[in-house]
């Protein structure tokens, strides 16, 4: 069997995160394995909007905006 390597610090965040959902660390993992066997995926995959535009940077299809108003100005239309 693999021995798994856990980030203490991340682990401790997480059983943060698990127990306001009162759920154990043990609960918490073993839900999220479940979710990907029956998914067979990851559950944290990107959208098809998310997934274009990384396609589109690395293709050098980047816009660039001066400030952060110039960008909610491009949003808003």
């Amino acid at each position: 069997m693999e021995s798994l390597m856990i980030d203490k610090d991340l682990q401790e965040k997480a059983k943060k995160v698990f127990k306001k959902y009162n759920l154990s660390l043990n609960e918490g993992i073993n839900m999220l394995l479940r979710q990907i066997v029956k998914e067979k995926k990851l559950p944290l995959e990107a959208g098809k909007e998310l997934k274009k535009a990384i396609e589109e940077s690395r293709k050098g299809k980047v816009v660039a905006f001066k400030n952060t108003e110039e960008l909610l100005k491009e949003i808003r239309k």
